[in-house]
């Protein structure tokens, strides 16, 4: 154990406001790092540094000594039998065993606190790396269970790939950015706070999550669960972090060997619904079957459907990113009129102003609803280019 300035001054700091004493803590290589005197930080302590072995070239890339100060009384002391420091004392000596007991005892209370807490870092640290190797692919089934044992993770559960990412570039400067990150975070912790859920900060900016519902037998009912975790997530996360988000959803897998299926099915997921739809939205795997389908299509196929569709669709004049957002929204808004309008916040009227030209520059299309289908799926294949 390595004693530092940082680590010991709010000790020294304490000591002397309850004891009528002075304080002064040096390492094991006697160098000061807790004293009420600023100024004496970093010197070698002129009682507790003995070192005859030392060539004249060494002592030189020694720090300064301290000054002299009234004579007071020290101890060493140890820690886990090896010896970490010492303690010097100046005040009343009728009392400075009991000053050196106090000071002493303190030092090692704050040491074991110092352990405890590393320890507790180091815990996450190693359990994030296990999550970290659940969604890279398992391919020793028995050491997972094993180690999973040790960090508490119940593999039995099914579970669902989550990875939520944040646009730093939108972000002014690092201390913005850590401010963001820690509140995508907290949203995230909130959101998915089961003891089942595990949670991987990741990276700058990723949090990757794997839920579970496991308390419900029904996958209906686990679906729609995380229905309602989805929602919750995307309004939270736009109300702490604003549109700067993007998070994309796999499906859930029962088996923990399949885990990475997931995640790789939520990360495409994402880099979909960056061509899509941008950030701020929530894209799920089973909700991008179309957005798969064109991806998958043959190159004669969507070069067909650009050059004898969407090619047309540019052409109509005006403002083609008008009639692509007004295809868009009719197709996920189920065709319904009313609910089209307020999402383009346009009119009744003016929306079918738009369809009426829409149909008049595609009437050899098939009529509804495959004709819809048809411009949909042109519109798709040019933002997944």
């Amino acid at each position: 154990m390595e004693l530092t300035h940082e680590l010991v001054q709010p000790i020294v700091d304490r000591l002397e406001q309850i004891l009528p004493c002075r304080v002064t803590i040096v390492n094991a290589h006697s160098i000061i790092v807790g004293s009420c005197s600023p100024e004496r930080i970093g010197m070698l302590h002129h009682h507790h540094y003995i070192n005859e072995s030392l060539t004249s070239e060494e002592a030189k890339e020694l720090p300064e000594f301290d000054p002299i100060h009234p004579e007071g009384s020290g101890r060493d002391f140890y820690y886990k039998g090896e010896k970490v420091g010492a303690i010097g004392i100046i005040g009343d000596q009728s009392m400075i065993d009991m000053y050196l007991d106090t000071a002493e005892a303190m030092v090692v209370m704050l040491l074991e606190y110092h352990d405890l807490q590393q320890q507790y870092y180091d815990d996450i640290l190693n359990r994030n790396a296990f999550v970290k190797r659940l969604i890279s692919g398992i391919t020793n089934a028995e050491l997972a269970k094993e180690r999973a044992k040790l960090f508490s993770v119940d593999l039995q559960y099914p579970r669902t790939a989550i990875i939520v990412e944040l646009d730093l570039l939108a972000l002014d400067n690092r201390e913005v950015t850590e401010d963001f990150r820690l509140k995508a975070y907290n949203v995230v912790c909130s959101i998915f706070s089961a003891a089942s859920d595990l949670i991987l900060y990741n990276d700058a900016a990723h949090i990757i999550i794997l839920t579970s519902s496991g308390a419900f037998k029904s996958p209906g009912r686990r679906a729609a669960k995380l229905g309602y975790a989805l929602q919750e997530l995307e309004t939270a996360l736009r109300e702490t972090v604003g549109n700067i988000f993007i998070v994309g959803c796999g499906d859930e897998r029962e088996n923990f060997t399949d885990y990475f299926d997931s995640f790789t099915e939520a990360e495409e997921a994402m880099q979909i619904g960056r061509k899509i739809g941008g950030f701020g939205k929530i894209y799920r795997s089973s909700h991008l079957i179309l957005e798969r389908m064109v991806l998958s299509m043959e190159d004669s196929a969507k070069n067909y459907i650009s050059e004898n569709i969407y090619k047309k669709l540019r052409e109509m004049g005006g403002d083609e990113e008008v009639y692509v957002e007004t295809i868009q929204a009719l197709f996920e808004n189920g065709r319904r009129m009313n609910e089209t309008a307020r999402k383009l916040h346009v009119h009744r009227n003016t929306l079918y102003y738009r369809l009426q030209q829409i149909n008049d520059a595609f009437v050899s299309l098939p009529d509804e609803p495959t004709r819809l289908l048809i411009l949909y799926l042109s519109v798709l294949n040019e933002k997944l280019k």
